[in-house]
């Protein structure tokens, strides 16, 4: 028995890097601002309305996203989570979890969007004889880990028809 597991791990360099280089467009017009006299002081001071541009870029592409993702499959239960950077520990929302046995998987779909930049899978499970769907942000995986996450749900799905 094998557990296969599937983690997002360039989230986090991925985030370091956004946030040092929006970073580094404010530090340096204010320290331009703070420490000089002249005609680029004036321009920073006369456009200070495009300085507000680089905090919201940050905050928006943090809460859509840039989301942890987590997969793992024990063989009898495979546990799926997805968590907002910016806002998952805060809004229960941004958040999605499955817990579920392995039989209990119906269907998945792919969904990208955003010029490919933002992918989603749609992944389809019976609960309390129910079907149900639940969306997780796939975009920070690597092809690699895609295509094995994608082999995975297929394996489980097709375990399940079989049945």
């Amino acid at each position: 028995m094998r557990v296969k597991n599937i983690i997002a791990r360039r989230t986090f360099s991925i985030v370091k890097v956004l946030y040092f280089i929006f970073g580094m467009c404010i530090a340096l017009p204010l320290f331009i601002v703070l420490t000089t006299e002249g005609s680029i002081k004036e321009m920073l001071v006369a456009s200070w309305e495009f300085s507000i541009v680089l905090f919201i870029i940050p905050v928006l592409t943090s809460t859509t996203g840039l989301y942890h993702f987590f997969f793992t499959d024990d063989m009898y239960v495979v546990k799926i989570r997805g968590k907002c950077v910016a806002l998952g520990n805060y809004f229960k929302s941004y958040n999605n979890n499955i817990e579920l046995p392995r039989d209990h998987f119906v269907s998945f779909s792919e969904n990208q969007s955003f010029f490919g930049l933002k992918k989603e899978i749609n992944i389809e499970f019976l609960l309390h004889n129910k079907i149900r769907k639940q969306k997780f942000n796939t975009s920070m995986l690597s092809k690699k880990q895609y295509r094995l996450l994608i082999e995975y749900l297929s394996d489980i799905i097709k375990d399940n028809k079989t049945l």
